[in-house]
């Protein structure tokens, strides 16, 4: 688990990840390019805890490996919010994600409890995350739901020191110049199964 976030992470939602491995490339290169395209880019991909226990599948393999190899860690809430300044930034937190919720649905958030509870289908992953790069400053978030480009709208651009990037904005990021060959790029970027 990761207990520091910075400029320097990624936020990784489910369904960017779930494509990636979905994709015909073979586990070991997935892995190898996945791990590339977050180096030479200067980043640590990381995942918020309840998306990676409630949403992403745990039976996939590759998805595993990812996690294993650390190329992407899961956020440990509790040392994030701990120290100096941590409960302001939780206070901060809680503040946010019922009112991104709310910007991106219209209604008021469906749980009580943001650091336990959980509701699949409901773009619960992108409200998280996205309150997590507020807070911390993470430079980008990572998915391939439009839900998560439309609510990066909704902020202002004073307070949104993030962008959100697709599997195809990713792979295909000039900064990796060859690293990855051009048919992984594109099986990593646009394929699924």
């Amino acid at each position: 688990m990761i207990s520091v976030l910075d400029e320097n992470c990624a936020c990784v939602d489910t369904d960017f990840l779930i494509h990636v491995a979905e994709t015909k490339c073979a586990a070991i290169d997935l892995l190898k390019y996945l791990a590339i395209a977050f180096e030479k880019l200067c980043l640590c991909g990381v995942m918020h805890p309840l998306i990676y226990e409630k949403e992403l599948p745990q039976d996939t393999p590759v998805i595993q490996q990812v996690f294993e190899a650390q190329i992407i860690q899961v956020v440990d809430l509790d040392a994030l919010f701990s120290g100096e300044d941590g409960e302001a930034r939780k206070a901060y937190y809680s503040f946010l994600v019922p009112e991104l919720f709310k910007k991106l649905k219209g209604e008021k958030l469906p749980v009580e409890d943001i650091f336990n509870e959980w509701k699949r289908k409901c773009s619960f992953g992108e409200v998280h995350s996205i309150a997590l790069c507020l807070v911390f400053g993470c430079r980008l978030f990572l998915s391939d739901d439009s839900d998560s480009k439309q609510l990066r709208k909704f902020i202002d651009s004073d307070l949104a020191t993030f962008e959100v990037l697709t599997r195809k904005d990713f792979f295909n990021s000039h900064e990796l110049g060859n690293e990855i060959p051009r048919p992984i790029r594109r099986q990593l970027s646009h394929a699924r199964v």
